[in-house]
C-alpha cells in the first residue's frame, strides 16, 4: 500500500489546479437547453465552476479548531475568511449559495436539477490529478478515524 501524506503541503492549493476548462458549448441535454433559455441557469453554471475552482483543497483534520468551529456553525463568511479566500471568492460563494436557494424556489425540481447539473459539470472537469486528489484527501480522513478509533 502507498504511504499517505498526512500534511497538505504537497496538494495542489485550488480544485481549479488539477480541474479541465469548462466547456459550455460542450453541455449536454437538460442542462444544455436550459443555460440556453434561461440566464439564470447559466449564471448558476458560471457561478458553481468558479466557486469549485477556487475551493482550497483541504481536509477537515487539518483545520484548525477555530476552523472547525466556523463550519460547525455554518458561519461561510468567517470559515472563509479563515481559510484565506479572497473578498471576490467570498462574495462568488455568496451569490453561488443565493442562486442555489432561487432555483430551488423557483423551478419544479430546482433541488433535483442542481445535483444532476453539478455532477454533470464535475464529470466535464475531472481529471486524473482530480481524482487521485480526492483519493488522498479521503484516505487522510479514513486514517484520522482510525488512529481516533484505535486511541479510544
Amino acid at each position: 500500500m502507498p504511504n499517505i501524506v498526512q500534511t497538505m503541503s504537497d496538494f495542489p492549493a485550488t480544485y481549479g489546479e488539477v480541474m479541465k476548462p469548462l466547456d459550455l458549448d460542450a453541455l449536454s441535454g437538460e442542462l444544455a437547453q436550459r443555460c440556453s433559455t434561461s440566464p439564470t441557469i447559466r449564471e448558476w453554471v458560471r457561478l458553481y465552476d468558479r466557486v469549485q475552482r477556487a475551493e482550497k483543497v483541504s481536509s477537515p483534520t487539518q483545520w484548525s479548531p477555530v476552523e472547525v468551529v466556523a463550519y460547525e456553525h455554518e458561519d461561510w463568511t468567517l470559515f472563509s475568511r479563515l481559510r484565506g479566500y479572497t473578498t471576490r471568492e467570498i462574495a462568488d460563494f455568496k451569490a453561488y449559495l443565493a442562486l442555489c436557494e432561487s432555483i430551488k424556489r423557483s423551478e419544479p425540481d430546482g433541488e433535483d436539477f442542481l445535483l444532476q447539473a453539478s455532477l454533470e459539470i464535475q464529470r466535464m472537469v475531472s481529471t486524473e490529478a482530480f481524482r487521485q486528489v480526492e483519493a488522498r484527501l479521503l484516505a487522510m480522513s479514513y486514517a484520522q478515524q482510525r488512529r481516533c478509533t484505535v486511541t479510544k
